[in-house]
């Protein structure tokens, strides 16, 4: 589908579709805020839930299947993120590299079913989170997103980078209530497992919502 967009010659643009590789399954979308830690990473490593990165939080979870990161900017300057990188790679801009697979986008839609574009809510955290209900998630976890300045008073986990945008987090909050009803509305849940967050969306421990996935799956398998 063209979702609307086109070319300079003013033809329809075509997009690929989002596989759905992990039908029914939980998929854990990890962003880089302040709080996220690699132990938190090895634990859903460990359990061997699917996961989807957000920009620079694969370097925290190397091992995840997905990285996504809607600025074409950001592939062309991490290049470590994508070279001789097995998995699937998504992005919105054809700024990244021909590997990376680019879908389309509506800013102002709250939740796309369409697997050839995503809702973007403002930022990357958001667009991977319709990516992980695309690819099949009828739960999905968030980690990673503090939307708020850590102690160290860096936006981001590892460090902010020279020249890096500040976030604008109360623009993006304010996205998330509307987008956690409109995957309900489909059965899909969408828990904030982050250790310090100001996401008010309902907030659960890691490690026990890890546990109970896996025994969801075990009891369904």
């Amino acid at each position: 589908m063209s979702n609307g967009a086109r070319d300079l010659g003013g033809q329809p643009l075509a997009y690929p579709s989002v596989p759905n590789t992990y039908p029914n399954s939980t998929i854990v979308c990890i962003a880089p805020g302040p709080s996220l830690t690699k132990q938190d990473a090895y634990l859903i490593r460990d359990a061997g839930l699917p996961a989807i990165t957000v920009n620079d939080a694969w370097m925290f979870a190397r091992w995840a299947p997905v990285r996504y990161a809607s600025d074409g900017y950001w592939w062309s300057n991490s290049p470590d993120a994508h070279t001789d990188y097995p998995g699937q790679m998504f992005t919105l801009e054809y700024g990244a590299p021909r590997k990376v697979v680019k879908l389309g986008y509506k800013s102002s839609a709250i939740l796309s079913n369409d697997p050839t574009w995503l809702a973007t809510g403002g930022h990357s955290g958001y667009a991977a989170v319709n990516l992980a209900f695309l690819m099949g998630a009828t739960n999905i976890l968030l980690l990673g997103y503090d939307m708020q300045v850590g102690k160290s008073g860096m936006h981001h986990a590892g460090g902010d980078k020279v020249g890096q945008k500040h976030p604008r987090y109360e623009h993006w909050i304010g996205r998330y209530p509307g987008l956690q009803a409109a995957l309900s509305d489909y059965g899909v849940t969408l828990i904030n497992c982050t250790r310090s967050t100001a996401l008010d969306i309902g907030q659960a421990e890691l490690s026990d919502t890890v546990a109970r996935a896996v025994a969801f799956r075990v009891h369904t398998t």
